[in-house]
């Protein structure tokens, strides 16, 4: 059975792709989310850190609606679940490499599960990022977001599924029917 070709690439040569550029971004992702958890200063009286944090993670906080201990919990809790986040995607990027390099597809299946799950928290962070920050402008970016996440996503899914698909078509061990039995 021939491999299904996308764009240049059969899949099993993306579903490699996918698996080291994820463990790359995640690796940076980690590292600079460990820098700001340990080197913001999280008092109240600093308001700068927080607005210079928050306009990098993509999301405007509004000082005039939200009071500082609810914008300090919000922020902390944002960065500690995509820290969290990035390092399950490692390891569930080296669990893809390794079914897709050993040509195994059980060991893509926690990448497949785990994808879908951070595809559900991602949106559901943006949705609570709209509704804790109310600010109009905000929405039209926030479902952008959530629009790209869910289809970015929703192609890398498809495209190890369908490696995975392939991977255990080529493993099934065709077996003779009665009729089929070559006789010699």
């Amino acid at each position: 059975m021939s491999e299904t070709i996308f764009c240049c690439c059969g899949v099993s040569c993306w579903a490699r792709f996918i698996g080291w550029f994820q463990i790359v971004s995640s690796i940076i992702s980690v590292v600079v989310l460990t820098i700001a958890l340990t080197l913001v200063p999280w008092d109240i009286t600093v308001e700068f850190s927080k607005v210079n944090m928050a306009a990098i993670l993509g999301f405007s906080l509004d000082f005039e609606k939200i009071d500082a201990e609810t914008q300090d919990n919000f922020l902390l809790t944002y960065l500690v679940i995509l820290c969290v986040s990035n390092l399950i995607a490692i390891l569930t990027a080296f669990a893809l490499l390794k079914g897709t390099y050993q040509k195994k597809p059980k060991y893509i299946i926690p990448w497949i599960v785990v994808k879908i799950a951070d595809t559900i928290l991602t949106i559901g962070m943006e949705v609570a990022t709209c509704v804790v920050f109310i600010i109009e402008r905000d929405m039209a970016v926030c479902a952008m977001k959530i629009l790209c996440c869910f289809f970015i996503n929703g192609f890398l899914i498809c495209f190890v599924a369908t490696h995975k698909a392939e991977l255990e078509n080529s493993n099934r061990k065709v077996r003779p029917t009665m009729g089929n039995v070559y006789k010699i």
